[in-house]
């Protein structure tokens, strides 16, 4: 294995730097439009026989709008806009059809067709403009704007909280060496990733996000499937990320067991402390959960209180963190930190050296959450885009000096392997600040953890509600649901029981948390990769409406970013406690099996005209329908 000199760092941040420059300048700047000009068509004169009936073409889904030939008041946001981006596509069917001389449209879609190529001229102008302003009716409030959007990914993500939480699991897996340059490269290709992600939501910013996303990815043919499979994909990985923050923000506080010096055990093996661990859990998740039920115009305060404790966090720990080190214990060389590995693990060398990618792939994931916010956030077409880049670069950027920060500042292994507290993060701020200090340090990481957990569960709660407003859920009906206040509280209960029963699982096995903290990112890093992987090989030219877009790097950096989520979830499945026992298997591939061929009975006993594409634009999807 190749010695890493300090020097080295530095070249390696810089070419990420320039990476991510060289994306940046690739995005096309599109100018908004402010003002929309209402347009009405009056078709000809003659009668056509052959037109079908508003209730033929109406949606069976009951909990979808019904979309008539006159009638689009009661549409919401991304309806509104998937049918100007279907009127394009089928538009482009008919052109292709009419080059066929195979093929002889019935003359309900001859004049049907004629009638949307005379509208092109006055539709084309505003397929780019943000689906809000389009005039249908909203479901849920709309409020938020740029600095909410990118609050939402950067709160979720909590890149300073995710090192803090997972740090002695990332040294024991290649040591500080593989801990900083996975990191390093896991930014390059976060920001490819995140790139991509946010091209699709530009042109798709609709409630629902990466599982729509998913959908219109798959195409024809494979949309409805990827659709259904992503969606309990995603639900269940962010309400089981919630679930994995609780408990580790109650590790944080049970800690205090071990620096105090209490009678009490600490041991995850033992029952009783699990107990305790898990009523701490419940505590904690009943109150981020709660502060969902606020209203929206309300909750801007929380985003902003978030923000405004991650980056207290980081400057408390970039500034006080080396002084009170310094005056203690010392620092760590720099060959240590840049050179030193060691296998805590027992996996094979070079696997104990991937294992790394375990804690950074945890660390920068979620960045969509942006996305999930979409139909709360105004001009979402370009601003959820944006929301969803910069969030990821601010926590990649943000988390680096932590990183090597934290490496700096580690104790002996000894030392540190010795520390029997459920977190020993906060016995080594204990050892470094004395019992004050790290009190006041350990407030701050466990209300950071909580405000992590609340606005994930802004995201989660939304993404729950768009999913079951399309009927792929049980209990789609009650589920999608919204209050007088227009807000998705019967998501929220879902979100909160869900966590709460994943939280169980500490009862049962002592590893619980290292395989929630799994089981929340491989369903998230899967679905990323099945987005690619259609965006590459099956709708390679879709998308070509989004104001923030990648133009010609588009389909290779869909590649790139298939290929590395792909390899993050191998790693995300595997163990990380070699050889492998009944109480250190990790249960994340599991728990992924379970959910996929959930998505797959759902997408097989759901009926095709129930569901998104074919029930919610079921006049355009007929219309675009031929042999």
């Amino acid at each position: 294995m190749a010695s890493c000199h300090r020097g080295d760092i530095f070249p390696s941040a810089l070419f990420s730097f320039a990476s991510v420059l060289l994306v940046i300048g690739h995005i096309t700047k599109e100018r908004d439009i402010d003002n929309m000009a209402t347009f009405k068509h009056t078709s000809s004169a003659e009668p056509n026989p052959a037109k079908a009936s508003d209730d033929e073409l109406a949606p069976n889904n009951p909990l979808q709008s019904d979309l008539t030939a006159d009638d689009t008041s009661s549409m919401d946001s991304d309806e509104a806009y998937l049918v100007s981006y279907q009127w394009y596509q089928a538009e482009e069917s008919w052109h292709t059809g009419a080059r066929s001389s195979s093929w002889t449209p019935p003359i309900n879609i001859q004049r049907s067709m004629e009638c949307l190529i005379e509208l092109r001229a006055e539709i084309i102008p505003y397929l780019k403009l943000d689906h809000t302003k389009i005039g249908y009716k909203q479901s849920l409030h709309r409020q938020w704007k740029l600095f909410e959007s990118f609050a939402a990914s950067f709160a979720a993500l909590y890149a300073v909280g995710g090192v803090r939480t997972t740090f002695t699991i990332g040294v024991g897996a290649g040591g500080p060496a593989a801990y900083w340059s996975s990191y390093v490269v896991t930014c390059f290709f976060v920001m490819i990733t995140a790139a991509v992600l946010a091209e699709i939501c530009s042109a798709l910013p609709a409630a629902g996000s990466i599982y729509f996303w998913a959908a219109e990815s798959g195409g024809r043919r494979f949309g409805r499937l990827f659709g259904f499979i992503v969606a309990w994909w995603s639900t269940t990985a962010w309400t089981t990320f919630i679930a994995s923050d609780c408990q580790a923000a109650a590790n944080f506080l049970l800690s205090e067991i071990t620096v105090f010096g209490l009678d009490f055990p600490t041991d995850t093996s033992n029952i009783k402390f699990r107990a305790v661990q898990w009523i701490v859990s419940e505590v904690i998740l009943f109150i981020a959960i709660g502060m969902n039920y606020l209203s929206p115009k309300t909750y801007k305060a929380v985003f902003r209180f978030a923000t405004g404790l991650i980056c207290l966090d980081f400057l408390l720990n970039i500034i006080w963190l080396p002084v009170a080190v310094s005056k203690t214990y010392g620092f760590q060389d720099a060959k240590y930190v840049f050179t030193h590995t060691t296998n805590q693990t027992g996996a094979p060398p070079a696997w104990n050296w991937m294992l790394s990618y375990f804690v950074t792939a945890g660390i920068l994931v979620g960045f969509e959450a942006s996305g999930h916010i979409a139909e709360e956030t105004k001009n979402a077409s370009i601003t959820a885009a944006r929301g969803i880049f910069t969030s990821a670069g601010a926590s990649a950027a943000m988390g680096f000096p932590v990183v090597i920060l934290f490496l700096f500042c580690l104790p002996d292994l000894k030392t540190l392997y010795s520390l029997d507290a459920p977190q020993p993060f906060v016995s080594i701020y204990a050892l470094s600040m004395g019992r004050g200090g790290h009190i006041f340090m350990n407030v701050i990481c466990i209300l950071g953890l909580i405000f992590n957990a609340t606005v994930a569960g802004v995201a989660s709660s939304r993404l729950i509600w768009a999913v079951a407003r399309d009927g792929v859920l049980p209990f789609s009906g009650w589920i999608s649901k919204v209050s007088e206040k227009k807000e998705p509280k019967n998501a929220i209960i879902v979100m909160h029981a869900v966590a709460a029963l994943l939280l169980c699982t500490i009862l049962a096995s002592p590893v619980a948390f290292t395989s929630l903290v799994s089981a929340a990112g491989v369903p998230t890093i899967t679905a990323y990769a099945l987005i690619c992987f259609g965006r590459v090989f099956l709708t390679p030219h879709s998308f070509q409406n989004a104001r923030w877009s990648l133009g010609k790097w588009s389909r290779a950096m869909n590649l790139v970013a298939l290929i590395w989520n792909l390899y993050l979830a191998s790693v995300l499945f595997s163990p990380i406690v070699f050889p492998v026992t009944a109480e250190s298997f990790n249960y994340s591939p599991v728990i992924f099996g379970a959910i996929t061929i959930f998505g797959i009975v759902t997408w097989w006993i759901t009926p095709e005209d129930r569901w998104l594409p074919y029930g919610r634009l079921g006049r355009i999807h007929s219309i675009d329908q031929h042999p």
